[in-house]
């Protein structure tokens, strides 16, 4: 990712996997697409930019950026925010509603997902946007989703352009952002994708530091990376979904690539179950399981 500043604005250069990633969104054939996988990629540049295309594209449009709660949006996303976004494209800014508005009429809004004091997602019920932006999706709650789809497209462009032409309405879509990760995006984008089975109109690009100019050329800060633990470095380097560690694991030798699997199971009658609730989990969560001997456990289930 290249940077090019003046007085007054900064300018966003994407590279190959940046375009290709901006390419997926244009082509107007994905409503969901996600764009990560390890850190450095230029996640939220990418996601952020592609935004103010969209508002450039298409004039009085109406976006909605989500981070998962306020100062990690203010900390994160609204300082990269700050370096791409051209100043003079800039019509106003409103600091108390995080609302951007554009010279064209388009419109950003900033919207924190705040789960903890609103699980029912009743702040988002009523908006009317275009598309959205997920940062850090990992960070997120799965049924987001699915909400951001219904209020997807439901704002409506009005009016003409300077040769009397009407406005295009762009078709809704929704962007994301994401780090490795065992939470839901695992099993709902990254097994899908790997086995080559993500829904029709769903997108993934994986994204690493190597496809970042900006960092991957720069000597000092990758000879500092070396210094990684392993796990951390296939993680956030590599993008490997299956590199984590648990201080203190309930299950000491677990491994995911050994012990998960894409096999159903269903319960046999005659053993018991085995119930274990997590009250760290909010919501509490309780995993399902049967021992079908003496050594053998198998995790079927949660709620």
């Amino acid at each position: 990712m290249e940077e090019k500043k003046s007085a007054s604005n900064v300018l966003f250069k994407p590279y190959p996997k940046q375009e290709e990633f901006i390419a997926a969104v244009f082509s107007g054939d994905f409503d969901f697409l996600v764009y990560g996988g390890a850190m450095g990629g230029g996640k939220s540049y990418v996601c952020l930019a592609t935004i103010i295309l969209l508002c450039r594209v298409y004039p009085k449009s109406r976006w909605c950026v989500i981070r998962q709660s306020i100062p990690t949006l203010k900390k994160t996303t609204l300082v990269t925010w700050n370096k791409v976004v051209p100043k003079r494209f800039i019509h106003r800014v409103n600091q108390q509603d995080h609302t951007v508005t554009f010279k064209n009429g388009s419109e950003v809004l900033f919207m924190a997902e705040d789960y903890a004091n609103d699980k029912d997602f009743d702040r988002f019920k009523g908006l009317e946007v275009n598309g959205f932006c997920l940062e850090q999706i990992e960070e997120l709650q799965e049924d987001l989703i699915d909400v951001c789809t219904i209020r997807a497209g439901r704002h409506k462009i009005n009016g003409v352009d300077s040769h009397g032409v009407p406005l295009k309405q762009p078709k809704p879509v929704i962007i994301a952002n994401l780090n490795p990760t065992l939470t839901w995006p695992k099993k709902r984008i990254y097994d899908p994708w790997s086995k080559g089975q993500l829904p029709k109109r769903w997108f993934y690009l994986p994204a690493k530091i190597t496809d970042n100019p900006a960092l991957a050329e720069d000597q000092d800060y990758m000879s500092r990376l070396v210094n990684l633990d392993d796990l951390t470095r296939r993680r956030m380097i590599e993008g490997d979904w299956t590199a984590f560690g648990v201080d203190k694991p309930f299950l000491y030798s677990f491994s995911v690539g050994k012990h998960v699997t894409s096999e159903k199971y269903t319960p046999t009658p005659h053993l018991p179950l085995w119930l274990s609730f997590d009250f760290n989990k909010d919501p509490m969560t309780c995993s399902i399981a049967q021992g079908i001997n003496i050594r053998s456990l198998k995790v079927f289930d949660h709620i």
